[in-house]
């Protein structure tokens, strides 16, 4: 025979409808409905209830193993409307968890008439199966604007009036001695019977309702509650605050100031042993934490917010829809990992452009209020604010940013379309949709035809303007020998010191820095490609070997080159592929940190040069070349960037005389965007760049450029056999691994150990100079690089120009070479006069013709 409670609770379960089935056995003789409860808030509610009872489940002494509220743990919540009471509660005592639940949705029941938080809304977007026909069309948000609730005192005694009200975490109603509605309304509740076992007065019992208030009192704020609630409301006569100035702990979910946050973390009874994060990111986390139910992209909130300062700025961001669609439709398109960055610096632009919309319109509350025709004009004001224009001298002290606000405005528009289109709840729905695509359609199209004329184009002309006036400082020559030079001499101190100790981090951290600054001194690439470099392309590219045809058109130093060097392709800018070579020191050391790097780089980071002790980051290679050039001691260390040398590189290939086939490879080689109208292939692209660039560019790392003026790819020569290198120098610090090593890492060993063959330096052959003769010359045919006669010339006398004369002639006039400007009759015999002893026989015509025709060619 039932009881009279028991009764009771099966009458009002009948008429809420039940979700519960297979409850024990005490409960098999209730025959619970299964039909859809159109009470959402109750169900939505118990579902993110659950969230927080399931946590002091997992661990007897009701710490949290993990009480950081995410956007991927409510994801992980069941959406079914059954939910059954063994998925809440685990425990033993079956029937005492079921009678608590069950008066639990009674109490639901009977407050379901109160003023709710309306939190369904803000779990919509986490895909919960809630009925259409109870859910608002839009998702609530945290109203970070909202005032917060002050504490009050007499104005006769100054006394504190006890008027402080809590959430109720089970009901939610408003109560002023929260313990006592505990005991009396929902001591059957699971959370109510721990705490009311505990003994009283105890630290575990104060602990435990505390926890339960602030629980509440976050469940209150987080649905768009018109006053916050904190756990210490500040006085009203102080500085009026509002919900921006407070971020919840991720463990106890208790609202305190931003600015004490951190110290709160580090005393919270519910954390972790282990706190992770800096300042900012415990912070930024926070501000993630309060918008977790309202965001519909996991990547979005996991990666994204993180990283954005916490500010006001990240605030607007967070809750704005729109801001958050347009992030979301950017990491689609670029997955890129350190595009999350360029993630973050946009949707913040956008964020700053709301809150000068805000200020200048009381009606743009979001992103969406703002794509109004009849606010174009609001626009492009707010545009000028954030892009700190003046009235005064009609100049912009961000003028990119113009550029950039117009780009991202009009792919909003794009993106604002598209979900009204599609009628998604996640922007505020209108009574005429038509008219809204219509608005954000004329809002585009102004953008469009008007924004260049009203900011884009002065900006332009403002961004380039102080581009030209910019001085351009490229680096010494002198500089790169004292740079190389240190490099040289660090790399074989960190080879000796892992020599005698594998263990040693520092000597590991020097040797990469070294290996990766070297890597972009030879191959002036950009920073950020060489540092993305992944390790399985390294270890699994092969140098391709050349055919028979190729190998008869190179010279002995070029095939020798192309055995020793080793060329692998990354990607570029653009998704373009842009190869890097590696000298066979440059293999032999990247051998050495590839086979100790397992004592010093998680397995799971798979860049190859990796950060110690990190999962997923590499080093960053603009930071490693400052600080490498700034400890070179070089005269001018700020000139000795990756976007300087690739710089200097375009600058020294005007002074030799390269053809057309030589500067497109070397275009192609630096990924440099060239149009190309003629294409003729001489040799294929990759033995090319091993062959005749790479002779290039170690004539460029030694500094010798001055000695091949006037001089093509195929007139350098690197003296390969002759000469001994610095390398062979440091050939004594080469890294002997242990006697069991795994297959992969023998190999390279084997297959770098180049000590017999090194290179040194670039050096021209001995060329003796001609005598000259004024008798007419036997007419040759004139031939090609590959031998193939062209034409007969006609006879006549020919007086051939020396190598002094050549240079001392390229050096004179080495300004009008660059500024492809003939020289002048009387510039020309000003030079005779002052080397009339090496110029002799030249007169002023055969002097600026050859200067016509270095630059010419």
């Amino acid at each position: 025979m039932r009881s009279t409670r028991s009764n009771k609770i099966f009458e009002m379960a009948k008429t809420v409808g039940t979700r519960n089935q297979d409850m024990n056995a005490n409960a098999e003789i209730y025959n619970f409905n299964s039909e859809e409860n159109n009470d959402v808030d109750s169900t939505v509610k118990f579902k993110v209830r659950k969230y927080f009872e399931s946590q002091d489940i997992e661990t007897e002494n009701r710490q949290c193993s993990d009480s950081s509220l995410t956007f991927a743990d409510l994801k992980t919540m069941p959406a079914s409307d059954e939910l059954s009471v063994s998925s809440v509660y685990e425990d033993s005592e079956s029937s005492y968890k079921l009678s608590a639940h069950s008066t639990s949705s009674v109490d639901e029941h009977e407050n379901s008439s109160k003023t709710s938080i309306n939190l369904e809304t803000s779990v919509k977007s986490l895909d919960f199966e809630i009925p259409s026909t109870s859910v608002q069309s839009k998702a609530v948000d945290y109203n970070y604007t909202a005032p917060v609730e002050m504490s009050k005192k007499t104005a006769l005694s100054n006394k504190r009036i006890w008027d402080k009200k809590d959430s109720c975490l089970f009901c939610e109603e408003q109560v002023t001695n929260f313990t006592r509605h505990l005991t009396r309304k929902h001591s059957e509740e699971t959370e109510v019977g721990k705490y009311l076992a505990l003994k009283k007065g105890s630290k575990e019992r104060k602990n435990m309702v505390d926890q339960l208030r602030k629980r509440g009192n976050f469940f209150n704020n987080i649905g768009g509650a018109p006053k916050i609630k904190t756990v210490r409301r500040p006085n009203e006569f102080g500085e009026p605050s509002t919900a921006k100035n407070f971020l919840p702990c991720k463990f106890c979910f208790g609202l305190y100031k931003k600015n004490y946050l951190r110290r709160h973390i580090k005393k919270c009874t519910l954390k972790k042993d282990e706190i992770g994060g800096k300042r900012k990111n415990i912070q930024a986390n926070a501000q993630s934490l309060l918008l977790a139910f309202s965001s519909e992209d996991t990547r979005l909130v996991e990666e994204v917010f993180p990283r954005m300062a916490p500010d006001e700025i990240s605030l607007v961001v967070k809750s704005d829809p729109l801001i958050r669609a347009f992030g979301t439709r950017y990491i689609k398109c670029h997955r890129e990992k350190h595009l999350i960055a360029v993630v973050s610096n946009k949707m913040r632009e956008l964020g700053r452009f709301l809150l000068a919309m805000r200020k200048s319109e009381k009606n743009c509350q979001s992103l969406q209020d703002c794509l109004k025709p009849e606010l174009f004009d609001k626009i492009i004001y707010c545009t000028k604010v954030v892009a700190g224009y003046d009235d005064k001298s009609d100049k912009f002290g961000a003028p990119s940013l113009v550029l950039k606000l117009g780009t991202s405005l009009k792919q909003c528009c794009d993106i604002a379309e598209y979900l009204l289109l599609k009628k998604s709840t996640s922007l505020t729905p209108s009574t005429n949709t038509n008219q809204d695509i219509s608005n954000i359609k004329s809002v585009e199209n102004l953008i469009t035809k008007q924004w260049s004329y009203e900011l884009s184009t002065n900006a332009s002309k403002e961004l380039y303007q102080k581009k030209w006036n910019k001085p351009a400082f490229l680096p010494l020559t002198s500089d790169i020998k004292i740079f190389r030079n240190h490099l040289l001499s660090v790399e074989k101190t960190a080879l000796t010191n892992l020599k005698k100790n594998p263990m040693d981090l520092m000597s590991f951290r020097a040797l990469q820095d070294t290996v990766l600054t070297q890597l972009i001194l030879l191959n002036r690439r950009r920073a950020g490609e060489v540092q993305r470099m992944l390790l399985k392309t390294y270890l699994n590219c092969t140098n391709e070997v050349p055919q028979e045809e190729i190998k008869l058109s190179l010279s002995a130093v070029e095939l020798e080159l192309t055995k020793k060097f080793k060329r692998i392709v990354i990607r570029g800018k653009r998704g373009r592929g842009v190869p890097i070579l590696f000298t066979p020191k440059m293999q032999k050391n990247l051998s050495v940190l590839i086979h100790v790097r397992k004592h010093f780089c998680d397995e799971k980071n798979e860049f190859l040069f990796a950060v110690p002790n990190n999962e997923g980051s590499s080093l960053r290679a603009s930071e490693v070349v400052r600080k490498m050039a700034n400890a070179s001691g070089a005269k001018n260390p700020s000139a000795l960037t990756s976007t300087k040398l690739r710089k200097q590189v375009a600058t020294v290939a005007q002074l030799l005389n390269f053809n057309d086939g030589d500067v497109e490879q070397l275009a192609n080689f630096m990924g440099h965007s060239k149009e190309i109208h003629k294409s003729f292939y001489r040799l294929p692209e990759s033995t090319f760049q091993i062959a005749k660039v790479s002779k290039f560019l170690l004539m460029m790392e030694k500094g010798e450029a001055e000695k091949y003026r006037g001089k093509n790819f195929d007139e350098i020569d690197v003296n390969v056999d002759g000469l001994v290198s610095e390398e062979s120098c440091n050939s004594d610090t080469d890294f002997s691994g242990s006697d069991e090593e795994d297959n992969t890492e023998e190999t390279i060993l084997k297959t770098t150990d180049l000590e017999n063959i090194e290179i040194e330096s670039i050096s021209p052959q001995p060329k003796t100079a001609q005598p000259q003769k004024s008798t007419p010359t036997t007419p040759q045919p004139r031939t090609t690089r590959n031998n193939k006669r062209i034409c007969k010339e006609k006879k006549f006398n020919r007086v051939p120009w020396t190598e002094d004369q050549k240079n001392l002639t390229t050096k004179y006039f080495q300004k009008h070479v660059l500024l492809k400007i003939p020289p002048k009759k009387n510039e020309c015999e000003d030079f005779i006069k002052k080397n009339t002893k090496t110029m002799t026989g030249k007169d002023w015509r055969k002097i600026k013709t050859f200067v016509y025709n270095i630059y010419k060619k």
